[in-house]
């Protein structure tokens, strides 16, 4: 089994909220933190972090990821009068 990147955020704190939001539907994720060294105040969490998961999972996490950054697919699309 191999991992893919799924996405790169700008600090951990977005990594990790989205790959809780993984987790929640069942896709294990893991973070990493991008380039070497350490971002302001000598802590990593204000450097580019990358999100990972199975290459089997790839596809349905960039799904659930999409779904949840434009809002409910199952939500109306007309406003209720």
């Amino acid at each position: 089994m191999s991992e893919e990147r799924l996405e790169v955020y700008p600090n951990e704190m977005l990594a990790r909220m989205w790959a809780d939001i993984l987790a929640q539907e069942g896709i294990g994720a893991f973070v990493r933190p991008e380039l070497g060294g350490y971002g302001p105040l000598a802590h990593t969490s204000f450097i580019p972090h990358s999100i990972f998961v199975l290459s089997e999972h790839i596809v349905r996490a960039r799904e659930i990821i999409q779904e949840s950054e434009t809002g409910d697919v199952d939500a109306p699309k007309e406003p209720l009068s």
